[in-house]
């Protein structure tokens, strides 16, 4: 008989990370990651399906393969691993017909964000960023360094901690006398690159603004003498650019992108085309204002969405995301024809690789996640792996019920919903009302343990995509920009009554939780209302003039608040400060933050925990020590086994009046 999913059943799920395809289609290879909680970390092996048979998983160890990539010739598998050393990432080439893997070039210590082969397999080309060395004690042992200057805005970013001196640079490697050869040496970041498909030039995205970090949305396009030489900027359309490809045919590259670098907040990016002979750049997709994919869940934080990618008949491939799902869709330069779906349904695509043999794609649902799959012209998609089969179906794990409802002016929402495990449609529940990060980011089509297990604790759990949310265009993303805590509030609230009009929900006993945006919107409804009988606030925001300067981008979101700066409009930054609010908050409310994070400080929520016991508010603070701002999704597994058992455990207390019930 299946059973509820227990706190540390996340632990047993395996998450797809990577993917590629050998050149005659025949092979398709994944990195994929696992938890290892008896040593508290994660791992990650590369595994591959062969002439559509089912996947097998080829490398092994307690270490991170990386980054699977095929050569040319289609003869090996090239991955990044710190195999050899904990603390350094290293090249290795695995034989396609047998044999070890085989480790080429230097070491690195520190971050290789991507790499790619040249056309005739002899030079790998990757971007890659070197570590400070630690500083030595006296005997020799890693301590702290005697003091930290600092020059750049941008000097920590969560999840990494401070930032090295380096940046990220062109660099390639000669797999015959395994030399390395540096193509670029400047402070800006050049990690992001496409190589020409004669293999004679580098194409790469950076900021060369005097103040890159400030300035980080006007991003130019270089191109670059493969052999080494001197860089020449591009003309292209100012603003963002990413996730940048170069044409098999040496005729184009693409990216996504948008030209609103004055006033980024809450865009829509679309798809570019330029033309190398021409020199034009052109926005493929016109006003379609759903290209890319920013649906989450909490294996993978945001379900990757890949670059675009070209196909044999010289289309291109791109993610699509709508009303909480994302496809691959694919669309002709030059013609007048729509883009068409490719891959669509209730679910989230995200790498992809195609080929005359098909399209290979990883597929996340709200039930699984996460499989590689085949498609073939029309026919139904090919499962290639079975990572989860055996765990997910252990599992008591029914899909989401969806729901749409009217917020209070009439814009219609889109909304989830799970019953608890056992459901009784005569008995009364109380109810858990989830609100997701970002804010620009949405809810949707993707597995969140979270919520199943809660629904298994005996809770109806309720999400949904309030304004601010993506994937229903550009103007619902936009709609509360510098107007937090206005219409998403409302939308909120909307919930809350439908939650309440459920013939099975005691609304009565509704509860409302929420991390980092979803932090900051369960500070905002605890100081603007008393209808919520509990309340869990997770790495929130609570006061925006403390958080412009002390979180790692708090000064980019000057752009998202008006593109003033708190000294400036200081009122305007305290009207939209729940901490503005809390003398109003009655709710019993459990406050949670890391330690380390650095995206929304401690401080954000040790101010909310001080004023609701200065206030006589029940309340209590857990403190997570070392942990950045994602520990529901990448913390040490002992910590988020304990982050979700506390929550169930408020809401038992406060919502079903009883103590607390481990699982």
């Amino acid at each position: 008989m299946p059973k509820a999913i227990a706190a540390d059943d996340f632990a047993k799920l395996k998450v797809i990370t990577g993917l590629d395809i050998s050149p005659d289609g025949r092979t398709v290879v994944f990195s994929v990651k696992r938890a290892d909680p008896k040593k508290r970390k994660y791992w990650s092996d590369l595994w591959w399906s062969r002439d559509s048979r089912p996947a097998v998983r080829i490398t092994h160890g307690d270490c991170n393969d990386l980054q699977p990539l095929f050569s040319p010739d289609g003869g090996a598998v090239a991955f990044v691993t710190n195999r050899q050393d904990e603390k350094a990432f290293r090249f290795h080439l695995l034989p396609v017909d047998g044999g070890e893997a085989r480790p080429v070039g230097p070491a690195l210590k520190g971050e290789v964000a991507h790499f790619l082969f040249s056309p005739d397999g002899r030079y790998v080309y990757y971007s890659f960023r070197a570590a400070d060395e630690p500083t030595q004690g006296p005997e020799g042992k890693p301590e702290a360094p005697a003091f930290r200057e600092v020059d750049r805005i941008l000097y920590r970013l969560d999840g990494e901690g401070w930032r090295p001196r380096d940046s990220f640079n062109l660099y390639r490697l000669d797999l015959r006398d395994e030399r390395v050869k540096q193509l670029t040496d400047d402070r800006f970041e050049n990690a992001d690159f496409a190589l020409a498909a004669n293999g004679a030039d580098l194409y790469y995205l950076s900021c060369h603004r005097e103040d890159p970090d400030r300035d980080a949305d006007y991003v130019d396009l270089f191109r670059l003498p493969a052999k080494g030489g001197k860089a020449r900027k591009l003309a292209t359309p100012a603003g963002p650019k990413w996730a940048l490809v170069a044409d098999p045919a040496g005729k184009r590259l693409a990216w996504f992108g948008h030209e609103h670098p004055e006033d980024p907040a809450g865009r829509s990016p679309r798809l570019y085309l330029h033309d190398l002979a021409s020199g034009e750049t052109s926005n493929l997709t016109g006003k379609l204002d759903l290209v890319g994919g920013r649906v989450i869940d909490d294996l993978n934080g945001i379900c990757p969405s890949d670059r675009p990618r070209f196909s044999p008949n010289g289309s291109v491939l791109f993610n699509l995301s709508r009303e909480g799902t994302t496809g691959v869709w694919e669309i002709k330069p030059g013609g007048k024809d729509k883009p068409r779906k490719v891959v669509d349904g209730l679910g989230a695509a995200t790498f992809f690789r195609v080929h005359k043999r098909g399209l290979f794609y990883a597929w996340v649902t709200a039930v699984d996640p996460g499989e590689v799959y085949r498609r073939w012209r029309d026919h139904e998609p090919r499962r290639l792996s079975h990572l989860n089969t055996r765990v997910v179906g252990a599992w008591h794990l029914t899909e989401p019920e969806r729901f749409s409802f009217p917020s209070g002016d009439g814009t219609l929402l889109q909304g989830w919903l799970l019953k608890p495990y056992g459901f009784d449609p005569k008995a009364k529940y109380p109810a858990i009302l989830e609100v997701h990060g970002g804010p620009h980011v949405s809810y949707g089509e993707a597995l969140m343990h979270e919520f199943h297990y809660l629904a298994g604790r005996g809770f109806v759990v309720l999400w949904c995509n309030p304004r601010g949310s993506t994937s229903y265009g550009e103007k619902f993303t936009r709609a509360i920009v510098n107007a937090w805590g206005t219409k998403d509030y409302e939308d909120v609230l909307a919930l809350a009554d439908y939650a309440a009009g459920l013939p099975y929900v005691d609304g009565r006993r509704i509860g409302i939780t929420g991390g980092s945006y979803g932090g900051y919107m369960t500070n905002w409804v605890i100081g603007h209302t008393d209808r919520f009988a509990a309340a869990v606030t997770q790495r929130s925001v609570s006061n925006l003039l403390d958080f412009y300067g002390s979180s790692d981008t708090g000064y980019w979101f000057e752009k998202e608040f008006g593109g003033k700066r708190p000294w400036t409009d200081r009122d305007h930054y305290w009207k939209l400060s729940p901490i503005a609010y809390i003398g109003n908050a009655k709710t019993p409310t459990l406050v949670i933050h890391s330690e380390g994070d650095l995206r929304c400080p401690v401080s954000q929520g040790e101010q909310v925990f001080v004023a609701l016991k200065t206030l006589g508010v029940p309340t209590k603070f857990l403190r997570f020590p070392e942990e950045f701002h994602g520990l529901s999704r990448g913390g040490r597994a002992d910590r988020r086994v304990k982050r979700l058992q506390s929550i169930a455990d408020w809401f038992d207390e406060h919502l079903q009046g009883r103590g607390a019930k481990r699982g």
